[in-house]
Formats: C-alpha cells, sequence, structure tokens
C-alpha cells in the first residue's frame, strides 16, 4: 500500500508545479481523511480558497420501508453535479482517533430509479463527496 501511495505520489509532482491544492496530492499527504469525504472536499476547497462548498449539498428523499436519502454536490468553480453512489473500500487505514460509524461501503443502501439512497443524509452526503474525489482524483 505504501508503495502504491508513493508512486501515485511521484505521478502527481511530475504533473503540476502547484501540488498543494491537488485532490490526489491531499490524498497522499492525508489518507485518513478518505474516510470522511466531506472533511476531505472541505479541506481542499479550503486550500483552494472557495468558499461556502458546504451549501451546494442537495438532499433527496424517497420513502421506501423507512425515508431514505440521496445528495448531490454541485462544484462550486465548475457547477459539475455529482450523485451520491455505491462506496467502495478506502483501501487506507483510519486514523486511530477517528470517530465515525461504519465504514461508507457496509451502509445500508437502496437503488431506486437509478439513484443510490442511505438511511441517512449525512450518509447520502458523504456518499455524494466521495464520487466527487474520485472524479476530480482521475480526472489529475
Amino acid at each position: 500500500r505504501g508503495e502504491l501511495l508513493t508512486r501515485m505520489h511521484k505521478q502527481i509532482e511530475s504533473k503540476s508545479p502547484d501540488k498543494k491544492f491537488l485532490f490526489g496530492s491531499y490524498a497522499i499527504s492525508s489518507p485518513h481523511l478518505l474516510h470522511l469525504p466531506k472533511k476531505f472536499l472541505l479541506n481542499v476547497f479550503k486550500r483552494r480558497n472557495v468558499q461556502g462548498w458546504h451549501m451546494k449539498f442537495t438532499i433527496h428523499s424517497v420513502q421506501l420501508e423507512a425515508k431514505f436519502y440521496s445528495a448531490t454536490f454541485k462544484d462550486p468553480i465548475t457547477k459539475e453535479v455529482f450523485r451520491s453512489g455505491l462506496g467502495s473500500k478506502a483501501l487506507v487505514d483510519r486514523h486511530p482517533r477517528m470517530k465515525s460509524g461504519a465504514p461508507l461501503h457496509l451502509a445500508e443502501a437502496r437503488i431506486e430509479d437509478g439513484k443510490v439512497y442511505y438511511r441517512t443524509k449525512k450518509l447520502a452526503e458523504h456518499a455524494a463527496a466521495a464520487r466527487a474525489i474520485d472524479c476530480y482524483i482521475f480526472r489529475e
């Protein structure tokens, strides 16, 4: 795992002179935050001096056997919209003092009309943030 992160870091360094604001670079320097996608996004956007990003989540609900929630994250700069998706296992360790619930990939989710819904608004927002992070890192 460490070798993979080192290779990723070298690739990122070779692509951009302004590394501190890249999502991939931040994932390497603070990998434990990938378990808290909303916090990860907040930190990167703060470093880029983007204000009010947290206001860009929109929540949708559906009544199934209980109420479930889906979220979208709207990029404050490009206005691109990222929907909550199914989480996959983060291949990095959690910080020992990190207090968070079950990992996103183990959270109860439902797919309804092509949207992914979670039991809580918080999980839905984390899932939308995680999808945005995946896309940002892939594009770098």
